[in-house]
């Protein structure tokens, strides 16, 4: 509860929620709560992670809900740059907020939401959650072919669209 501040009743509701969602709650090496769970898609399995957060006054009875999909790929360092401008251009046209360490390589996607109250439910959650989900098995294969195969965000988006049934006009 202690990551959750001073709503503790929507608190233990969503983290009631959380946990009906099958996420279990982990401690993070810097002494943060997240729930997690691994996600099993058609093009990549991605680890989720569920933060939250306090957020406003302690009255107004609410919180930042965070969910974060890390994708299955370790962008390698000499394809960095050429991917973050196609995550950086993701980030515009997502639900989702894409990003990527420039450090380590890691993309995810993220969604945050505030809950107020009791305006919410496990299927809402959930639908939010699979947003952030079935837009990181769009992105995975894209990644997986620039990095690859060598081929530009632009073709290699064909390419996906292609597969998915998509017209590149």
């Amino acid at each position: 509860m202690a990551a959750t501040g001073e709503s503790p009743e929507l608190a233990e509701e969503t983290i009631r929620l959380i946990t009906e969602w099958n996420f279990n709650e982990t401690e993070l090496d810097n002494g943060m709560t997240a729930y997690t769970k691994p996600i099993f898609g058609k093009n990549g399995n991605v680890t989720a992670l569920i933060f939250l957060f306090p957020f406003g006054d302690p009255s107004f009875n609410s919180i930042m809900m965070e969910i974060v999909a890390y994708l299955p790929i370790v962008i390698p360092e000499n394809d960095r740059l050429r991917v973050a401008d196609f995550v950086a251009r993701m980030a515009m046209s997502t639900v989702s907020f894409t990003q990527m360490d420039m450090e380590s390589g890691v993309v995810n996607l993220k969604q945050r939401i505030f809950l107020k109250d009791k305006l919410f439910s496990r299927e809402f959650l959930a639908r939010i959650g699979d947003q952030v989900y079935s837009e990181a098995d769009v992105i995975i294969p894209v990644l997986n072919k620039m990095v690859y195969t060598g081929l530009s965000a632009r073709e290699a988006m064909a390419e996906v669209d292609a597969n998915l049934g998509y017209s590149a006009g």
